[in-house]
């Protein structure tokens, strides 16, 4: 698949087989066409610039990456058994487990899921007396846990997890203050995989983008990731309208560009102040890009993840200079210390006041700001809350922030552009250094203590 950008002259019905949809009357098109055809198309339409088109990430955070995924299942190696318990000893099925083979990260397993007894069974290859890292992430009800290193050798490793309770608080209870502002009056949009919402939140259904999905599933498309994000708006601004977007299909945790593109406009289109976006990519996409330049336009404010990949480059669209980008950092007293331990921790640089910088969190000149992301508790569904890290949870920490800045310092401004600059010098005004350097947080943390 490939997106067109510039508005197709008319040229004896050349695009009329291969127009799969298309924005704003053909400024931007999403064509199918057979290999080798792209050629043919250029030479007989002008002004034309052709790209393939590709597909944006989710950006959770995972403790570790791996370079050589093997398979769970062979004939050769050694049998590793895990059980996956509560504190009662209860089975615990359906956790998700990622393992580390060697402290290097080249060899290690993925998506692997406890069964109905709690057992996660993987075999490693042979010559190999340990497993270097377990990490262990329930969807909800329970912190995720780490273990590690693991011998090999003997009986099934218990790995018993610690509920989430009500008297848990996280690095977001930690380190927003309470501060002027709910938010009441102003509209975020989610874009992202639908939502399940607590039931006292103020939610409305944007629409579905994604192909061969009914226009008005809206519902969590069950990785728990739009919940997760949604409600943490709410937790930050809880009297602002919600709009959700969905644009990840069932289960998939990457959503194809021109959805993405589709649903910014959308948003637009419904007036929305702010718009969320939990997701990136490497390169730059035409059609995001084109909705994201019309929204600055409108006077929308577009807040993005900077990404999870151990201070690499900020990703796209964080990294344009009309997207505020958001990195993360999280709390020594944010989670429990068997739940979050060094494994997001940076170092350098060192903590300040019990804050660190999430080592995931990607970075450079187009950092704006920074926001707690490391294991925020959340709604994953109607009734149901989990523990999740990564830029993607910063981020509508900071859409939050600016509902409520917009609703107590922005509220009765009629000039959106007019209200956008004030909101941009608004944030800087609010925002302080954590001590982590420019790079990594941009002008800091927006603070409600002035």
């Amino acid at each position: 698949m490939s997106s067109l950008r510039e508005t197709l002259p008319e040229k004896n019905g050349l695009m009329d087989n291969v127009v799969v949809d298309s924005l704003d009357g053909g400024a931007a098109l999403l064509i199918e066409v057979p290999d080798g055809a792209v050629g043919n198309i250029l030479a007989r339409t002008d002004g034309l610039e052709i790209r393939e088109a590709g597909s944006v990430e989710m950006m959770r955070a995972k403790a570790f990456r791996i370079e050589n995924e093997l398979a769970p299942h062979t004939a050769d190696g050694v049998l590793v058994e895990l059980r996956v318990i509560d504190e009662q000893g209860h089975a615990l099925e359906g956790v998700g487990m990622d393992v580390q083979i060697d402290e290097a990260g080249k060899f290690g397993l993925s998506r692997l899921e406890s069964d109905a007894e709690g057992m996660v069974r993987f075999r490693i290859p042979a010559g190999f007396e340990s497993v270097h890292s377990v990490i262990a992430e329930p969807l909800s009800d329970f912190w995720p846990k780490r273990l590690g290193p693991l011998d090999v050798k003997g009986d099934e490793h218990l790995v018993q997890l610690d509920p989430i309770t009500d008297e848990d608080s996280d690095a977001l209870d930690r380190l927003v203050d309470d501060m002027e502002g709910s938010g009441e009056g102003i509209r975020v949009a989610v874009v992202d995989g639908g939502a399940w919402f607590p039931p006292d939140a103020n939610y409305t259904a944007g629409g579905n983008f994604v192909e061969n999905e009914a226009d008005d599933l809206v519902d969590d498309n069950g990785t728990g990731h739009g919940s997760h994000v949604a409600a943490i708006v709410y937790r930050v601004a809880p009297q602002a309208e919600i709009r959700v977007y969905r644009v990840f299909g069932q289960g998939a945790v990457e959503a194809e560009e021109f959805s993405i593109a589709k649903a910014i406009r959308q948003a637009c289109d419904d007036q929305c102040d702010v718009i969320n976006l939990s997701f990136g990519q490497s390169n730059e996409n035409l059609s995001i890009t084109t909705e994201i330049e019309r929204a600055e336009r409108l006077g929308r404010i577009v807040v993005a993840a900077t990404g999870n990949d151990q201070e690499a480059a900020v990703k796209h669209p964080a990294r344009m200079a009309s997207v505020i980008g958001v990195s993360a950092c999280g709390h020594d007293e944010g989670t429990p210390e068997t739940a979050i331990p060094a494994w997001f921790r940076a170092s350098p640089p060192e903590n300040h006041g019990g804050t660190f910088f999430a080592k995931f969190s990607n970075v450079g000149d187009t950092v704006d700001h920074i926001a707690p992301g490391v294991g925020l508790i959340s709604f994953v569904a109607d009734d149901r809350v989990g523990v999740m890290s990564g830029t993607s949870m910063a981020t509508p920490v900071v859409s939050g922030l600016i509902a409520r800045f917009l609703s107590n310092f922005c509220g009765e401004m009629d000039d959106l552009k007019e209200r956008r600059e004030k909101l941009k010098d608004l944030c800087q005004e609010k925002a302080r250094s954590l001590g982590f350097g420019a790079h990594r947080e941009g002008k800091g943390f927006m603070k409600g203590d002035i």
